[in-house]
């Protein structure tokens, strides 16, 4: 539940939340040097195996090749795949299945965004005031700009070892239909940062450091009937031989969400084309 940020901050230590589920150290599992370390890791990872990565590339078009086969168009390169996972955003998606899945990509059309910005600032530690917990919440009713805080510094032991003089913490900044508040200046951002955390915490401190970071489109939204949406999306993905959907529109915007899609959408796709393969006793 969100903390109220005009009143004080009342958030429950990381190792004492740790302790009350019985693991021990704090609830919060991360990737030292950050989760934007991962998707460098995985391409890494991609390249060693004898794969290849096209960046800067939209694909414009999907295209069918016989019974199972599909060609993905992406610029002037037309690349010819056993199998596609889609894993775009819910617009790209409907608008590369409206040719093979219209059902599926009315659905996908339906599925609406929000734009958010991180605003991370550090400050000197002497002169912060005795923060506990791992951030807040503030809830939309609340009147405040930021929608969350979250004390990097306590959260992620690999922030503060980098920088024992300093602790860093980010806001986060944008609501659905709150569009506008990431196109504010940065300094702007920053000062509405200061002034709620300031309300909610206390802070008085000056940043010695900050940096926005804009994220227009990235949080798909779950309204009431969502998990129904998917599901007829993918019983209408379903009938097309070699292709499967995964990301963030579907079943959570988390990284463990994403990854046990991008799962599920290539168990599927090995289960149906080895039940089809010759001598399984079924035909595509």
């Amino acid at each position: 539940e969100g903390v109220d940020a005009g009143a004080q901050l009342a958030a429950v230590p990381a190792d004492a939340a740790g302790a009350a589920t019985g693991l021990g150290g704090s609830v919060f599992a991360g990737v030292e040097g950050g989760v934007g370390t991962l998707p460098g890791a995985v391409a890494d990872a991609v390249r060693a195996a004898g794969g290849e990565i096209l960046l800067n590339a939209p694909v414009t078009a999907l295209r069918r090749t016989g019974a199972t086969g599909w060609q993905v168009v992406s610029g002037d390169r037309v690349l010819t795949a056993d199998a596609v996972v889609l894993a775009t955003p819910a617009g790209p998606a409907a608008a590369l299945l409206a040719e093979h899945a219209p059902a599926a990509a009315c659905e996908l059309g339906a599925i609406e965004y929000a734009s958010m910005a991180l605003v991370t600032l550090a400050f000197r530690r002497s002169e912060m005031p005795d923060l506990t917990g791992s951030g807040f919440l503030v809830p939309p009713v609340d009147g405040h700009t930021i929608k969350a805080s979250t004390f990097s510094s306590r959260k992620w032991r690999w922030v503060a070892d980098a920088a024992p003089d300093l602790f860093v913490l980010r806001t986060s900044v944008g609501r659905h239909g709150e569009e506008e508040q990431i196109h504010r200046e940065d300094a702007d951002l920053v000062a509405a940062s200061l002034k709620d955390l300031a309300a909610a915490t206390g802070l008085g401190a000056r940043p010695v450091a900050t940096t926005v970071t804009r994220w227009p489109g990235g949080l798909p939204q779950y309204p009431i009937g969502h998990l129904a949406r998917v599901a007829r999306i993918r019983e209408a993905v379903a009938g097309l031989p070699g292709l499967r959907i995964a990301g963030a529109a579907y079943d959570g915007v988390g990284v463990p969400a994403c990854v046990a899609s991008a799962h599920r959408a290539a168990d599927e796709i090995i289960a149906t084309s080895e039940t089809a393969a010759p001598g399984a006793g079924h035909s595509s």
